[in-house]
């Protein structure tokens, strides 16, 4: 089952669209406070002589700057907690009217249960975006590989190889103008699918891409000569903005520990030409990591992603056979391309 998510879905769930709303609802009332202050004053059944005026416009030119606060960072909760704080204000500033005797009483009770009900979303979209803003955290993983910084940043730009050493993913197809699409397996079993871009090309040195569309996701690899020249020296940085139940399974197959294994296996294919599995890691579930019971053949996977060519560098020949050793927990080795093939 293939699962598309739509911005609008995932903005009611962390907190942006009830941001949206409360922005365009501080901007109108700062206006109103601005325009006609005296006529406020009067609704809300308080003196509207004296500095009542001033006040709220004071008030107004508050509210006019939170609304264009939360407009300038929409999925940031420090504009809506600054909303809170002008709430708690606005709910001082009634309760001291009420000590004046040209009050409505009833009028200012309803004002004040007011404040307390816009207060109240503040709150709940504020907490919903920090919430989300929690989930984003961008992952960083380094690991440094035994070959030269344009070896590794070519067989990374060819996409179509990622699935080899990505176990989360299932498929990449490249299209046209730098565009992908991307077929990924979420640990629920379901599939998800999207396009991405690439916003930033330099051979050799770094490859930076970002999605298009509902799944909100952007990612950067640089590719350093590691210090004394031993190798390169490969830098993952990834952000998932996607909130909901797909944004928590996504998370999953991008945590770190998942991330700094597909860099592990990445480093085993371009310096081995083949990936090595332990009998855990055969076993589908926890395992002891102890041989099969079953008196059987271990079956190698073959290479689902043809890898780039460069004639120049040829894997060494290795001997692929089967596993049958019933008692060692010898690891077994997945090859790539049968077991001889071509590095880029």
């Amino acid at each position: 089952m293939h699962m598309q998510t739509s911005q609008g879905r995932e903005s009611s769930r962390d907190g942006t669209a009830l941001a949206h709303g409360l922005g365009w609802f501080s901007i109108g009332l700062g206006v109103a406070e601005l325009a006609i202050p005296r006529l406020l004053a009067r609704t809300i059944g308080i003196d509207h002589c004296g500095r009542t005026a001033s006040t709220m416009r004071l008030m107004g030119l508050r509210e006019i700057a939170a609304g264009l606060g939360i407009f300038a960072r929409p999925s940031h909760p420090v504009p809506m907690w600054n909303r809170v704080l002008g709430d708690a204000i606005d709910m001082g500033l009634l309760a001291y009217a009420f000590r004046e005797k040209k009050v409505s009483g009833p009028r200012l009770a309803f004002a004040m249960a007011n404040v307390l009900g816009v207060g109240a979303l503040d709150v709940l979209a504020a907490m919903r975006l920090q919430k989300a803003e929690g989930k984003t955290r961008p992952i960083v993983k380094s690991i440094t590989i035994n070959r030269a910084p344009s070896d590794v940043y070519a067989f990374w730009r060819n996409l179509s190889s990622l699935p080899v050493f990505m176990r989360w993913l299932d498929s990449v197809t490249e299209l046209e103008g730098g565009r992908s699409r991307w077929v990924a397996k979420l640990p629920t079993g379901n599939k998800v699918e999207w396009e991405a871009r690439i916003t930033e090309d330099i051979p050799g040195q770094r490859i930076a891409w970002e999605t298009i569309g509902g799944i909100g996701m952007t990612g950067a690899v640089d590719f350093v000569t590691a210090p004394g020249n031993r190798g390169t020296e490969i830098r993952v940085k990834m952000m998932l903005l996607t909130g909901g139940r797909l944004g928590v399974s996504l998370a999953k197959a991008f945590a770190g520990p998942e991330i700094g294994g597909d860099l592990r296996r990445f480093k085993q294919v371009l310096e081995t030409g083949e990936i090595v599995k332990s009998d855990a890691s055969i076993h589908k579930g926890k395992h002891a990591a102890q041989p099969s019971a079953d008196p059987g053949v271990y079956e190698y996977e073959a290479n689902r992603a043809t890898m780039m060519t460069d004639t120049t560098k040829e894997i060494p020949p290795q001997s692929f056979g089967t596993y049958t050793s019933p008692t060692s927990p010898s690891p077994v080795t997945t090859p790539v391309g049968g077991g001889k093939g071509v590095m880029p």
